[in-house]
């Protein structure tokens, strides 16, 4: 069993969680008569019944096992509730238009000084129906991308592809998982240091606050 990956011994034998160990023996004897190799059958899955049936016929191996079984499964139930919120759904606080009210658009303010004057600390805001406070939610976060640029990647002041400046701009969404349990006026904090959306491309924004409210 690899990192970050379970697999499932019981279904490899075709067996019900919690069978004994002689179903267990009786399992890998019926389907080693059809995957065993010297039976013309596939090594690979001759290999994976044939794990599958050592494990859970060794007492302390088939303990350790059976409870990461029962977390598993709880984390696969738990995930297949899972609800897609749509990314219309967040607001960002410092539109054109809100800007464009406090005259904040001029050249001097950076980002970080119009959320200051706009009295927020939070780059979205995430507003929940009454029921999806507890839910476990998959959340896309509508993000700003720089990639380095194809031809020079970023190296040649003079390429004739982006004009010198190394890369270019342009949006993608970064898919957050909640687990629930949340509460109105909640910050999450993502930290997209370190993380690439692909090899030659980064997240503009290192971090990214969100806040959790309720929907009206």
């Amino acid at each position: 069993m690899s990192r970050g990956v379970f697999i499932d011994h019981y279904a490899a034998l075709e067996l019900k969680p919690g069978a004994p160990p002689e179903e267990v023996r009786r399992a890998f004897r019926r389907l080693a008569k059809t995957h065993h190799p010297d039976k013309s059958g596939d090594a690979l899955r001759f290999h994976e019944i044939y794990t599958a049936y050592r494990l859970l016929t060794e007492p302390v191996a088939r303990v350790s096992y059976d409870k990461q079984y029962i977390l598993f499964k709880r984390a696969e139930l738990w995930n297949a509730r899972r609800k897609s919120i749509p990314v219309s759904r967040m607001i960002i606080p410092t539109t054109v238009a809100a800007l464009a009210r406090r005259g904040l658009l001029r050249p001097k303010f950076r980002g970080k000084d119009r959320r200051f004057h706009l009295k927020v600390d939070y780059d979205m805001e995430l507003p929940l129906l009454e029921e999806e406070f507890q839910m476990p939610l998959l959340v896309p976060v509508p993000v700003t991308i720089r990639n380095l640029c194809p031809e020079c990647s970023g190296s040649d002041s003079h390429c004739g592809v982006c004009g010198g400046k190394g890369s270019y701009k342009s949006g993608g969404v970064f898919k957050l998982q909640l687990d629930g349990g949340l509460t109105h006026g909640q910050i999450i904090e993502i930290s997209l240091h370190g993380v690439r959306p692909a090899p030659a491309s980064y997240y503009k924004k290192r971090k990214i606050r969100i806040k959790i409210s309720r929907a009206s």
